[in-house]
C-alpha cells in the first residue's frame, strides 16, 4: 500500500433494475485521526475526514478483458 494513500474506497452494488444500478460507497480513512489531518507535503493542507465531503465520478468499461483506462 502507499504510504501516501489518505483513504480506501469500497464499492458495493445492491441492485440493477435494467436501467438503474444502485451502490453503497465506504470511504475509509487509513491510519489517521478522521477529526484532524496531519500529514507531510503534498498533504499538509488537506481537510479532515470528518469535514471531508467527496465527490465521486463513474466510469463505465465495456467489459474486463482490459485494465480500465481514463480515456474509457
Amino acid at each position: 500500500m502507499l504510504a501516501q494513500q489518505r483513504f480506501t474506497t469500497m464499492v458495493f452494488p445492491q441492485g440493477f433494475d435494467g436501467s438503474r444500478l444502485k451502490l453503497n460507497i465506504v470511504l475509509i480513512p487509513r491510519n489517521q485521526d478522521p477529526f484532524t489531518m496531519k500529514l507531510p507535503a503534498p498533504n499538509a493542507g488537506a481537510t479532515a475526514f470528518a469535514d471531508l465531503v467527496p465527490q465521486f465520478e463513474l466510469k463505465l468499461v465495456p467489459g474486463l478483458s482490459e485494465w480500465p483506462i481514463a480515456t474509457a
